[in-house]
This record gives C-alpha cells, structure tokens and sequence, in this order.
C-alpha cells in the first residue's frame, strides 16, 4: 500500500506526460509491467522479469502435470473452485458498490439489433469454445479415464449448464464492479474503454485501486487470474501428454521424463 499502478509517476516534479494523457494503471501496464517497445521493428533486449515469471510459471505447471491425472486431477480441484470462491467475495463487495446497478442495468438491458451483427455471434462462438477447450483435446483427455459404464450425455449436459452459469455469474461481477468504475469516472469526467487483456490488467485493476482495502483485492484478484490460467494450461497439456503416455514405446518410461 498503496499499489504501485495507483498514482502517475513524478519526474522533477512533473507528471510524465504519456501517464497524463492516459491514466496510471494504463502506464504501469505498459512501460512498467510490460515495458512494451515502442515499435515491432525495434523489440529491444528480453525483459527478464518477464522471463523468469514465465520460467516459473512452467516449473509450477510441471509438477502439477508430470505424473499425468495421478497429480493434475487433484489440483484441478483447486484451480476450478478458487475462481469460483474470488468470483463470489467480488460478487458480494461488488453489489453494495455506488453505481454498481447502473453497471447490471446495463448488462440486462437486451440490444436486440446486435443480433444481426455477425462479429457478436463470432464472438459468442469463440468464447464457448474456448471455455469449453474444444479442440485442445481436454475434455477427450480427461473423459478418456472414465469407466466404459461413464453416462457421457449426463456429463455434457452438466459441463454446458455449469459453463453457461459461470458465465453469467462473471458478467454480473464484472459490471458491477464496471458499473462502479463508470460512475466513479464520470464525477471525475474520465472516459475509458478497454477489452480482452485491457479489461482486466487495466480497466478491472483501476476499479479495484478505488475500493477500501486495494491491496487485497488485487491480491486475491491476480491469484484468481493466475489459478484460471495454470487450470486451462494443465487441460492443454494434459490432451497431448495422455496421448503420448499411451504410445507403447514411451510406456516403458517414467512419466516424469516425458513430461
């Protein structure tokens, strides 16, 4: 405390301009974070921190998969049910929130007219098939060590309705912390828009700097971020690994090796 994205640094008393024009969690997503190149032609030199959190984040992603469904099964159990437990301690600070309804209003309110844009159904059909990791192979690799006797359509129907609840129930955390967010800029007479990695690293993460208590929002926030995305990388590994494992020249060796 406070968070490091809260304030616009100051050089000799001054403002850095690019964090005026833009706001302070934008500039430290990008210069600091990040420290993104100002042109794909010149990239510059690796940002080791960068390198090392992505070194680290496939040591922990080893040892969770090397042994196949003996040690990922179990830690699937956590990385899908602490999002759900962050998603509902946002949900319940998110509802007492000023302008917290403006955000749900907004969510309900139908548009009936962007049905017939087609980019709305692509984006619907993108992010059902990515929720559901059609086409990575997860759920043929985890359906793959279910007991011949498995009831597979009791199975689809309850992976399709719970992906459809979480969904919803995200959205309405979303905008209602988006709805907070947008009162709370409007007083300031500040206009932001952001998606995909923009919502959460900059929009979702300047909301949080404004509620009591930042810090642990934010904690509790990327943990939930970082949970989501070592649970999709071990669905993706674990498509191809149990492939492998199952070809006859590689089960003489020790999964671990594969791995």
């Amino acid at each position: 405390y406070p968070l490091p994205w809260q304030d616009c640094p100051v050089h000799n008393g001054t403002v850095v301009p690019e964090c005026d024009k833009s706001s302070a969690t934008a500039y430290f997503w990008y210069r600091t974070t990040l420290d993104a190149a100002v042109s794909i032609e010149d990239p510059g030199a690796p940002r080791w921190w960068i390198a090392l959190c992505l070194l680290l984040s496939w040591i922990i992603v080893f040892f969770i998969v090397m042994k196949g469904i003996q040690s990922s099964g179990k830690v699937v159990y956590f990385t899908s049910m602490f999002p759900y437990l962050v998603l509902t301690i946002f949900f319940i600070r998110g509802i007492t929130l000023k302008g917290a309804s403006a955000g749900l209003a907004h969510m309900y309110t139908p548009k009936v007219e962007k049905l017939l844009d087609p980019k709305v159904w692509l984006d619907a059909a993108t992010q059902v098939f990515y929720s559901f990791g059609l086409a990575f192979g997860s759920l043929i690799a985890f359906g793959s060590y279910n007991t011949p006797k498995n009831n597979c359509v009791r199975d689809v129907l309850l992976v399709s309705v719970c992906n459809a609840i979480t969904a919803i129930y995200a959205s309405v955390v979303i905008f209602a912390i988006l709805g907070f967010k947008a009162v709370s800029n409007v007083q300031k007479g500040i206009f932001q828009a952001a998606e995909g990695t923009g919502l959460a690293f900059i929009v979702f993460t300047q909301a949080i700097v404004e509620l009591p208590g930042a810090p642990f929002w934010a904690v509790i926030f990327f943990m939930m971020l970082l949970s989501l995305g070592i649970g999709s990388q071990i669905g993706i590994l674990e498509g191809m690994l149990c492939t492998i494992f199952d070809i006859e020249i590689f089960k003489r060796i020790r999964k671990q090796y594969i791995t």
